[in-house]
């Protein structure tokens, strides 16, 4: 049977709270980095709301456009060259001496 002295089991007591307490701040130490609510998942959260924010300005900048276009062809407020551009593009219409040349959706015109 192996002996201890009595020396050696004060060293180990001595020993016993510091590991412990290097055990303890590993553990939370790791799950502050790399834990469910850790830094790299908020990093990694941070990116996501910022795609998000993109996302949502382009959508709002489309609907704001949108909008302005519907207010324009409103009965109190239509705009004629509004309505004639919008005929002549959706129907194809166009006066008898006129040329036209289509262009590819979301085509650039040269200038």
């Amino acid at each position: 049977m192996l002996t201890i002295s009595i020396n050696s089991r004060k060293r180990l007591r001595a020993l016993a709270g510091p590991c412990l307490a290097c055990s303890v701040l590993a553990y939370f130490s790791y799950h502050l980095l790399e834990g469910e609510h850790g830094l790299s998942a908020s990093r990694a959260l941070d990116f996501r709301i910022e795609q998000a924010r993109d996302v949502h300005e382009r959508v709002r900048s489309t609907r704001e456009r949108l909008e302005h276009k519907v207010s324009l062809l409103r009965a109190g407020s239509l705009d004629l060259d509004l309505l004639e551009e919008l005929v002549r593009s959706k129907l194809g219409y166009s006066h008898a001496d006129e040329l036209l040349i289509r262009l590819p959706e979301g085509g650039k015109r040269a200038g």
